[in-house]
């Protein structure tokens, strides 16, 4: 039906409190809202086009009465709030157990076994935002030479290092080390944050690395079933390290922001490359986490311009989908994501006339319709909408 399927996850984009957002203390959440509120003037033409101002929750954008793409909505049920977990909720799998967070800190007998696992000391060992807390352990960071390490919630737990300390390709080893040792303890994600600068101006470099904790290497999911089909697979480097790298066909290097990103989804279509290709748009998501609803306003319409090229380029044999992977409110006094509605859109470039998907009820409804639509094995659990296209 479709030679080309382009999947965009604007990283943290959420639309509205999920019912179970109490257990995430999320409660009045609505990232979207909270974000488009903060900038004068918002307005996200290609978006509304699209048919984002029709989808329940979504309020600072116009609906149209003649959307060009098919809208809704998406739950997500996985117990999980990171984009680690919405992914592979799309991809088919659906965690029903609550990743470890290690708040307020990692356990002393576990610091202790990740010390003798990697051959080194460590420091901090506490849940704390990571914008804060290289000026902590500055200090002592130099003086040691010990990587700082720190925890974040659903299962992410981080090494950070200035790079006059321990240089990247060091701090990637012992983020390789660390995965190994975490490997069934209920984490996700290692993280390792390369940062340069002086105290109190520390500033992150590109040389950061995401490095996935293995799963059943039996799971059933998309991805799984892509390779199966021998179908083309394209990610970013990101990406891959979610959902590995044995996965995808093709793996884009060294893309670290949302322009990056919608120049390679630019690039892609400009050629007749078939196949399916999914990328994360990260830049929201920082925003989020800093607490920055101003540049997370301007973020949504940065890529809603970005937009307007790739929907010139979106042929008739091409489908695209956009949506979000969880929810990061800028204005909650909380730290971390946020339990939410996430937005779908999705345009058929052969008939661009929308309809209502209504409310999915689980994100693995989109892996669901990929497999549908390129003749894959179907995967365990979702709803395939891929017949009202």
């Amino acid at each position: 039906m479709f030679r080309r399927i382009v999947v965009l996850v604007m990283d943290s984009v959420g639309i509205g409190e999920q019912p179970d957002a109490v257990q995430y203390i999320s409660q009045g959440a609505n990232t979207f809202r909270h974000a488009a509120s903060a900038v004068t003037g918002f307005s996200v033409p290609n978006l509304q086009r699209l048919g984002l101002g029709n989808i329940p929750g979504v309020v600072d954008v116009p609906s149209t009465p003649t959307p060009l793409a098919h809208f809704g909505r998406m739950v997500e049920t996985t117990s999980g709030n990171d984009t680690f977990a919405g992914i592979w909720e799309m991809g088919g799998v659906i965690f029903t157990e609550r990743f470890e967070s290690y708040n307020p800190g990692i356990p002393s007998d576990v610091v202790q076994q990740l010390q003798d696992s990697i051959g080194m000391g460590t420091l901090c060992n506490a849940y704390v935002s990571g914008f804060r807390v290289y000026d902590m352990y500055a200090d002592e960071h130099f003086e040691t030479r010990k990587p700082i390490i720190y925890t974040n919630d659903d299962g992410v737990v981080l090494i950070g290092a200035h790079e006059d300390v321990i240089p990247p390709a060091k701090m990637h080893e012992i983020a390789r080390q660390m995965t190994r040792f975490f490997t069934g303890k209920r984490i996700t994600r290692i993280i390792g944050r390369a940062f340069v600068g002086t105290k109190g101006n520390f500033i992150r470099t590109e040389n950061r690395i995401d490095i996935a904790v293995p799963l059943d290497k039996n799971q059933v999911h998309l991805y799984r079933r892509l390779r199966e089909r021998g179908t083309g697979f394209t990610v970013t480097e990101h990406l891959a390290s979610i959902i590995g790298e044995e996965f995808p066909t093709r793996i884009l290097k060294g893309i670290k922001d949302s322009t990056g990103v919608m120049a390679w989804v630019n690039d892609l279509l400009d050629t007749d490359e078939p196949g399916v290709s999914m990328f994360v748009v990260p830049d929201f998501d920082m925003s989020g986490h800093k607490r920055d609803a101003v540049g997370y306003g301007k973020d949504i319409v940065a890529f809603d311009t970005m937009l307007g090229g790739t929907l010139k380029r979106i042929g008739k044999d091409d489908l695209l989908l956009i949506t979000a992977d969880h929810g990061c409110d800028p204005v909650l006094p909380i730290r971390g994501h946020t339990r939410e509605y996430v937005p779908l859109l999705v345009l058929n470039g052969n008939h661009r006339t929308g309809s209502d998907l209504g409310t999915r009820h689980t994100f693995a409804d989109l892996g669901q319709t990929i497999c549908d639509l390129v003749g894959a094995e179907p995967i365990e659990v979702g709803t395939s909408f891929a017949s009202q296209l």
